[in-house]
């Protein structure tokens, strides 16, 4: 049940961003999922993420570009700061889901 929820999650996000590649680049690294999870709860600066996800500012920059880059986030400026949220609710759900899949393996 777990597997065909992920599965189907998945391929909306898939359809959405257009590409699986880009899914499959954006969800590998564990870090970028650590990032994409913290901004799914709550939109966040570049230090704030840093600080949350201990990474340095300069390494969590770079995973915002990419993932950024590859469609899964976009930039709100409040004055001089820069917030990053999920662009696709979908984002979140194949998140949880391939925790919950990771746990039961």
């Amino acid at each position: 049940k777990e597997l065909k929820s992920l599965l189907a999650s998945y391929g909306t996000l898939v359809r959405k961003i257009g590409d699986e590649d880009k899914v499959s680049r954006a969800l590998h690294a564990f870090s970028r999922r650590e990032l994409l999870r913290k901004v799914a709860k709550i939109s966040s600066t570049v230090k704030q993420l840093s600080i949350s996800i201990s990474l340095s500012v300069c390494i969590t920059s770079r995973h915002l570009t990419l993932v950024r880059d590859l469609g899964f986030l976009e930039t709100k400026t409040q004055g001089r700061q820069k917030y990053s949220q999920l662009r696709f609710p979908e984002i979140a759900a194949v998140l949880e889901q391939y925790e919950v899949m990771i746990r039961l393996l």
